[in-house]
């Protein structure tokens, strides 16, 4: 698992947005449950490292899915618009000592449809710079 993506998931666990491994993963596939509630899951988007310019930085890619319950599609895309405003005001954010220097939105996000059991997807994806100078 990418370094970036859990430090991704402790930010906004840290920040209301969920519990780690409760309702926020960080794995390839979503969990068939809690589907009541958003989930929120960040998948490493395969970015290679960052060509140094004599910081030691990483870069990572990370991909968010947000899922609610059957037919909440405006609050499923709420959650994702208020998760893409926080994550993109981050700066100099603190994660175990080590310092997210920042975290940009790719562009495009989306609505992905629904998954098998009517439950609306949404997405987006972000680019984070890590710094261990």
């Amino acid at each position: 698992m990418s370094t970036i993506t859990l430090d991704i998931a402790t930010i906004l666990q840290d920040n209301g947005f969920g519990t780690i491994d409760t309702d926020i993963f960080t794995s390839k596939d979503m969990p068939p449950k809690p589907d009541v509630m958003t989930l929120l899951t960040l998948v490493p988007s395969g970015k290679t490292p960052f060509p140094g310019v004599g910081i030691p930085l990483e870069y990572g890619g990370v991909q968010i899915i947000v899922r609610e319950a059957k037919g909440d599609a405006q609050l499923c895309e709420s959650r994702m618009v208020s998760i893409k405003n926080f994550l993109k005001s981050i700066a100099n954010y603190l994660v175990n000592s080590i310092e997210i220097v920042n975290i940009m939105q790719e562009p495009g996000a989306s609505e992905i449809g629904i998954d098998p059991t009517m439950r609306p997807l949404y997405t987006a994806n972000f680019v984070a710079l890590k710094d261990f100078s």
